[in-house]
């Protein structure tokens, strides 16, 4: 039985498994055809829901802001497809401003503006986001809790906040909704330390609901009515944009993201695979954190967790923390309490390592990586013989958005 697995850009592994071997293959297939963004994008700003074509609801003299989460699909023919709206209306350009976050700049991501006109893109700004940089940031009020709410100054001074996101599952690491888009992405620092409470990093579900309530209430105070949401598809791809009002487009756009990407599996594997696909802006330690919480819903307790990844990024302050660790208990004790920015993928890393061994295809040197307690794999010959001498192994493409669910489990609910 032969696969492969994409991940990266470009690269692939292919996969041989014994006669007997039993494998479940989690993946959302490409559509058959190429798909144009633009075109999908103008088709949903002409059209949107809840809301005036974006183009009319422009008019000259407004500030616009995009304001993009981190790791969004598409991204610049998200900001190209505004952008013209913008011009149709008549608007200056020079009034257009989009705000990416501090993540995607780290990452070396392609600046969001690639796909306009040279002359276009010298004048629509770009803002990376700071938390700490408070001079850039605006109050509007307090929570209901008497917490001030900051947001970027751009979005407090914006007459149209366009909020752009990448719909993922409620249990995802580190999303709270369509409005954690804004906030807390584009917050202070300590409302963002705020947002990386244990508890929210476990999902509980009523401190969960808080949050969310009030990630919702800081956008209806910053007067945020448009909102565009990306269904990831294959390959860092999008499968599907949906744009207009912000709880309108969330309802779309979650239906369609769990009929693309919950799977279920008959029983835990002795071995996962997990494939990291993209660019820069996808291989992080974030996207690691959430496609190990994948496969660790369906590995069997004392199995192994394979990653696929162009990882190139060093390992953050909480993950750095982990080097050399023998009580995995207090480690992990010790990085909740302490709330850094990479808490949550050093949190699921801790988690995975006390299940199961992990293994980490990447592009880091073979000693950072197992100073984590991660088995480097030199290359994927290495994990292609792995694969061949697992009895039962489920592969796992795009494991950053993927939600599978072992059979097994379900019926104990």
């Amino acid at each position: 039985m032969s696969t492969c697995l994409h991940y990266g850009l470009n690269a692939r592994i292919d996969l041989d498994f014994s006669p007997e071997a039993v494998v479940e293959h989690c993946a959302l297939q490409a559509a058959g055809e190429p798909r144009d963004p633009l075109a999908m994008l103008r088709g949903a700003l002409g059209n949107p829901t809840g809301f005036p074509p974006l183009a009319k609801a422009v008019v000259p003299g407004d500030h616009v802001a995009i304001a993009l989460e981190p790791g969004v699909p598409e991204a610049d023919s998200i900001v190209a497809a505004v952008v013209q709206c913008v011009e149709r209306a008549g608007a200056s350009l020079s009034d257009v401003t989009v705000l990416r976050t501090r993540d995607d700049a780290a990452s070396h991501a392609p600046d969001p503006r690639s796909l306009l006109e040279p002359s276009t893109r010298d004048v629509v700004k770009l803002e990376t986001h700071d938390p700490a940089e408070r001079g850039q940031l605006g109050y509007l009020a307090n929570t209901h809790a008497g917490r001030p709410i900051y947001l970027r100054r751009a979005v407090c001074d914006a007459d149209l906040v366009v909020l752009v996101g990448c719909t993922r599952s409620r249990s995802a690491l580190n999303y709270h909704g369509i409005h954690g888009g804004l906030y807390p992405t584009f917050s202070d620092t300590a409302t963002q330390r705020r947002y990386r409470h244990p508890r929210l990093i476990d999902r509980d579900a009523s401190l969960l609901a808080l949050a969310w309530q009030e990630a919702r209430y800081a956008v209806w105070l910053a007067g945020v009515h448009f909102a565009i949401q990306v269904v990831p598809g294959p390959d860092d791809t999008a499968l599907e944009f949906f744009a207009g009002e912000p709880d309108a487009v969330d309802r779309l756009a979650r239906e369609r993201f769990e009929a693309a990407w919950e799977h279920t599996v008959p029983e835990r594997a002795e071995l996962v695979i997990g494939a990291i696909t993209g660019g820069p802006a996808q291989q992080t330690w974030e996207n690691v954190g959430r496609a190990l919480a994948a496969a660790r819903r369906v590995v069997a307790d004392g199995g192994a967790i394979a990653l696929c990844t162009e990882l190139a990024a060093s390992p953050g302050p909480a993950m750095r923390g982990l080097i050399d660790v023998d009580d995995l208990p207090r480690a992990l004790r010790r990085v909740q309490r302490q709330r850094l920015d990479d808490m949550q993928p050093a949190s699921e890393l801790i988690k995975a390592v006390m299940q199961s061994r992990v293994y980490l295809l990447s592009q880091l040197d073979e000693t950072t990586v197992e100073e984590l307690g991660i088995a480097a794999i030199g290359d994927a010959a290495d994990l292609a013989r792995l694969a061949r001498r697992q009895r039962r192994c489920v592969l796992l493409s795009d494991a950053q958005y993927n939600m599978p669910t072992a059979h097994e489990d379900l019926a104990t609910l």
